[in-house]
């Protein structure tokens, strides 16, 4: 984790701690450790804008996968819209779209992956917030509105609109996003 303070490294993780919990990965400590000592890496980046991503992880040190929040998402957020920004990128890491952007890569060539990873990155967008819709419905119980708080997030995304051209070509925009979001929470189960 970078220089951050202990409060913006507590926040983080206690949004996060709920999410790895209701994926039952064996988790404990701050920053969270899974069994055998393999970690989830964290990183508070310095941009002042809300953003977070998420990385494959690496054998030496054992990280099992990496997720970056900025220092605005940490600011700015309140904890169930940072759960919420948290849960969407745990939909890339449970759905596999690291291994599947790399195949994609590999089978077009590097000349045509900025055209064809665009296509695909909109459709990875999309399953990973219908993924963060359905943990953020199983944390209901313990944390009421922890799925609204998506389309919130979404809708403040919206609101922040800094945007270039090629975040806008690989993700739905942000007020789509917080309609369809907020439709799928409202859902009967």
């Amino acid at each position: 984790m970078r220089a951050s303070t202990t409060t913006e490294a507590a926040k983080v993780t206690e949004a996060l701690m709920p999410l790895l919990a209701a994926l039952d990965y064996p988790v404990s400590g701050t920053p969270p450790t899974l069994t055998g000592t393999c970690k989830v890496g964290l990183v508070i980046a310095p941009p002042a804008w809300v953003n977070a991503g998420a990385r494959p992880g690496t054998a030496s040190p054992c990280v099992y996968f990496g997720l970056f929040v900025t220092e605005g998402a940490v600011q700015k957020l309140p904890v169930p819209q940072l759960r919420a920004l948290l849960a969407h990128e745990l939909g890339h890491v449970q759905l596999g779209h690291f291994e599947t952007r790399r195949l994609r890569a590999s089978a077009v060539g590097p000349a045509n992956w900025p055209l064809v990873g665009l296509l695909y990155e909109r459709d990875d967008e999309i399953a990973a917030d219908d993924f963060a819709v359905q943990l953020l419905r199983r944390l209901e119980d313990r944390y009421p509105g922890a799925c609204m708080a998506l389309a919130s997030l979404f809708q403040a995304l919206s609101a922040q609109g800094r945007y270039d051209a090629a975040w806008l070509a690989a993700h739905p925009s942000p007020d789509r996003r917080a309609e369809r979001a907020q439709a799928a929470c409202r859902a009967k189960r």
